[in-house]
């Protein structure tokens, strides 16, 4: 999928009397064009024929300008291709016309280019090139054969050919981003691709880091051609080499095969080259990971430096987690499009859902709503959400309501109004509200109309809503089949920030203990960095620790019962996170736990490390029924910038300090300047 970035090519509009005329590359362009048109249309020409060796130069920098232009062509950066494609044109339009015009050897460049144009449907480029040329051939052609005057309509018609009946660049485009990319008719729906779009990247990133393979990539089902799987995302340590506008079908080679399976697949590559590289990158071994949303959708193909037969089970694992969290963020995409393409019916409503976003949390979404349909004359309304294991709704947001309502319950079994919803799933309308006895009123006497309705989808209950007038308004029928769509959207947009909010953390947390993982750790890591540079906070401390005998505890008692190990070390870092202001933990890797605190020295961050090893060793205890052992730390402290110059060095002398720890009996804390005494001893 690519994202793409708009770039202003044309000169910038002048807004004030007397504005400074900025020229951009269009207008240098669109002037060099002139001058060689005028000097053609004047005669005043300057026939300088090239030598052989400056003419096969000039065409040897050409092919490689060409080429370059090629490989490393890409959708995201499609304009800055075509303005270097008709700057690379001028030059040698330049060059043609003063080396002779139509007689000239380098008119072929000149000819070649305007089909590159058709062939990217840069339609700007290929008008001028196209329209121009002839300017540059003139001169040449009054002594040249009815052959050699063809050439350049015959060129035209080609190009004419290539830019209608063809399909190039601009079909390319539109592969491996066809499906994420349906929604980008809306600009609510551009933004939420774009969030879809990070979500996939951020998913790809962890998994490289944490299989590391070569290259991890993402293919979808083409929309246009469904037996046809396109490169959407990619992340690579070899990226350069990647042809990002490569496709392969179910019978296509061994990509093809593998899925074919409809399982996840490994196979040996040694000596063959992946197909989606440009050059030969050594590969030794692969796997596809088939992507089903209701059918087959896409592959996750990763590939490795290594031979992963040893480690195949657990690389299976993973890539089915990322699957499968690539269903759910696909699934989050696909009810989008689908509620955005309904909603456009609705052009008022549409205004209404540009402002709502699900990004900024359900309660912003619900208030933006309530303020929003009260351009329908809605005096006040609130929503309540639904709690399944009680049965009741509870009030969360309202507008012209008294405080006191929020938090306010009602029984599902008891209200008749939510009896019935619950039962029919139907809403309602409910006229002289104020003269009724109505619990979900609160006996507010200046309501004449109630609009009440579920929010639900499914089988699932979000919660309901009630909107009210004052007389002598009332609900047309325009407004509530608005209403009601709108309201389909609110529980698809709550669902959506439920499932948003489940990715996000799966994304950037670790599964098991809930905290953060190795690679949000040390982007975190790098942003307090950057805090102290900028004077935000005056040191930063880092805290490495290792449970002791860990391998040892789970060779006695079993996995299972390490892994609760895990989450209860991980429930005590997060109750010294909440108690300690400017900290944050993670979980490295394995039974290694990362401690940061900004704004702590090293003295400081020590006695800390030291709370938290007494309280893991009098408070943390693993084992079974027979034997419970304590759970004993090893802790290593440094600080920065007194112990450390940047991040890198930071987690060297931190990890230094938890080795020191370690080899002097374990069950303890060392710093950095306690390595440093044994160094000096040593010496």
């Amino acid at each position: 999928m690519a994202v793409k970035i708009a770039v202003n090519f044309g000169t910038k509009n002048i807004k004030a009397s007397g504005a400074r005329f900025r020229p951009d590359l269009k207008s240098a362009v669109y002037l060099i064009a002139a001058l060689v048109f005028a000097a053609d249309a004047f005669l005043i020409r300057v026939k300088q024929p090239f030598p052989l060796t400056v003419t096969a130069l000039l065409y040897a920098v050409f092919f490689i300008c060409a080429a370059l232009l090629e490989k490393y062509y890409s959708p995201e950066e499609k304009r800055a291709h075509n303005r270097l494609l008709l700057g690379l044109w001028i030059i040698y339009l330049t060059l043609c016309a003063f080396s002779g015009g139509g007689d000239s050897p380098l008119k072929w460049a000149v000819i070649i280019m305007p089909l590159m144009a058709a062939v990217r449907r840069d339609k700007t480029a290929w008008l001028i090139m196209s329209a121009a040329t002839p300017a540059a051939f003139a001169y040449g052609f009054s002594g040249a054969s009815a052959d050699e005057i063809l050439v350049y309509p015959a060129a035209l018609f080609f190009s004419i050919i290539l830019y209608f009946f063809v399909p190039g660049a601009g079909a390319r485009e539109k592969k491996g981003a066809a499906y994420l990319a349906r929604i980008r008719t809306q600009k609510e729906g551009e933004h939420f691709s774009r969030v879809i779009y990070g979500l996939l990247e951020s998913l790809l990133k962890l998994y490289h880091s944490v299989l590391k393979p070569v290259s991890i990539i993402l293919f979808l089902k083409n929309a246009e051609n469904s037996a046809e799987f396109s490169m959407a995302i990619s992340v690579s340590s070899a990226e350069k080499e990647i042809n990002k506008g490569y496709s392969f079908g179910l019978q296509d080679g061994l990509l093809g095969a593998a899925l074919n399976k409809n399982v996840f697949f490994t196979f040996d590559t040694k000596g063959a080259q992946m197909p989606y590289y440009n050059s030969k990158v050594p590969v030794l071994s692969a796997a596809v990971m088939p992507v089903v949303l209701d059918r087959l959708t896409g592959a996750i193909v990763v590939d490795f430096d290594r031979d992963i037969g040893p480690e195949k089970e657990g690389v299976g694992e993973k890539l089915a987690k990322l699957a499968d969290e690539t269903v759910s963020v696909m699934e989050i995409n696909d009810i989008n499009y689908k509620v955005i393409s309904r909603e456009q019916r609705v052009s008022l409503m549409y205004e209404i859902n540009k402002k709502m976003n699900m990004l900024d949390g359900k309660s912003a979404l619900i208030k933006s709503f309530l303020e929003e349909v009260r351009q329908f004359d809605i005096y006040s309304g609130y929503i309540a959400e639904y709690d399944s294991a009680e049965n009741c709704f509870t009030v969360t947001d309202c507008v012209n309501y008294p405080v006191s309502a929020v938090s306010t319950k009602f029984s599902a079994g008891e209200d008749r109004f939510l009896r019935y919803m619950m039962d029919t799933g139907k809403s309602m309308l409910v006229d002289d509200v104020g003269k009724k006895d109505i619990p979900l009123n609160f006996k507010r006497l200046n309501i004449d109309k109630s609009f009440i309705s579920l929010l639900k989808s499914s089988d699932t209950v979000y919660g309901f809503i009630k909107l009210d007038k004052e007389k002598p308004n009332s609900f047309s029928a325009f407004e509530l089949e608005t209403l009601e769509l709108l309201l389909s959207r609110i529980t698809v947009m709550l669902e959506n920030a439920g499932l948003y909010e489940k990715i996000k953390n799966q994304a950037y947390h670790d599964g098991l203990t809930g905290l953060l993982n190795h690679l949000t750790f040390q982007q975190k890591l790098l942003t307090s960095v950057e805090k102290k540079e900028k004077g935000e906070i005056p040191a930063i401390s880092l805290c490495i620790m290792d449970i002791d005998f860990f391998k040892k505890f789970n060779d006695s008692f079993g996995h299972q019962e390490g892994d609760r190990v895990l989450v209860k070390i991980a429930g005590m870092l997060s109750d010294f996170e909440k108690r300690t202001p400017g900290s944050y933990c993670a979980r490295y890797g394995g039974e290694e736990f990362v401690f940061v605190l900004e704004g702590h020295d090293i003295y400081s961050a020590a006695n800390i490390a030291e709370q938290i090893r007494k309280f893991s060793t009098t408070h943390l205890k693993g084992g079974n029924e027979k034997e419970m052992r304590p759970i004993n730390l090893s802790i290593g402290v440094t600080s920065y910038p007194d112990f450390a110059k940047d991040a890198r060095e930071l987690f060297k002398n931190a990890d230094e300090a938890l080795y020191l720890a370690k080899e002097e009996g374990r069950n303890a804390v060392r710093t950095t300047m306690d390595v440093r005494k044994i160094d000096r001893r040593k010496r």
